[in-house]
């Protein structure tokens, strides 16, 4: 992965508007990465669909930028997913079959489901904590902030390509998408990918954005999905 000096900063709060160059220390990381064991099947949908009028883009923060997997984020850690913009209240759905693995608190009062999809295990993050309740859903494990992990006594609720299995949340800053991260099957809580002490990237860990470049020009519900050439290659 090419190393990028720098990031990119929106001169507007709103989606879409053109970005600028700030130069800094920022860095992607140097670590070898392990890409998505393969692409998405034939009957995979576009996770989010919204109505807002723009591209849809792998990151919030411009090409290059924080939304990228292999960002090095302040904190010492390395953003482990990539991030698809969404408005808050848009529905996530799942892009393979499934079955719901665990829901539990991610980030700042937004919640994680992950779904096992056979050979590989998603998490759609960044979700609003009533998502399993929108849709009927129950996890085979569940967790609240601050809490141990539970086994919920169910197998998981099964999922079909295109189903609603979550809505996106909203954080404190405003700002609202869909974090995304790919893992080989039987994961069942995500993992952080810390910059010390070797910066290694996780075991059981995949990159996901070819993944994701390979759902380019599904449909969701009619709904013609366009992406731009990644920022995040």
């Amino acid at each position: 992965m090419t190393v990028q000096k720098g990031y990119y900063k929106r001169k507007s709060e709103e989606l879409g508007v053109p970005w600028y160059w700030i130069p800094g220390e920022e860095l992607f990381t140097k670590t070898a990465i392990t890409p998505a064991p393969r692409k998405p099947l034939a009957t995979a949908v576009w996770p989010i669909g919204s109505n807002r009028k723009w591209f849809y883009k792998f990151t919030s923060n411009g090409p290059n930028g924080m939304g990228c997997f292999g960002y090095k984020r302040p904190g010492q850690r390395t953003h482990a997913g990539v991030d698809l913009p969404g408005k808050s209240g848009d529905i996530v759905r799942a892009i393979e079959d499934g079955r719901i693995v665990s829901f539990y608190h991610f980030l700042s009062g937004t919640w994680a489901i992950l779904v096992d999809h056979g050979d590989i295990t998603i998490n759609y993050s960044e979700v609003d904590s009533r998502s399993m309740d929108y849709y009927f859903l129950t996890p085979r494990y569940y967790k609240e902030r601050g809490k141990d992990m539970i086994t919920t006594g169910d197998p998981g609720s099964t999922v079909k390509a295109g189903d609603p299995i979550g809505r996106v949340g909203l954080l404190p800053s405003g700002s609202s998408m869909c974090h995304l991260e790919l893992y080989t099957s039987g994961v069942s809580f995500n993992k952080r990918w810390l910059n010390f002490p070797t910066g290694v990237m996780p075991s059981g860990m995949y990159d996901p954005t070819d993944y994701m470049l390979s759902l380019a020009g599904t449909k969701v519900h009619t709904k013609e999905v366009i992406i731009p050439a990644s920022p995040c290659r």
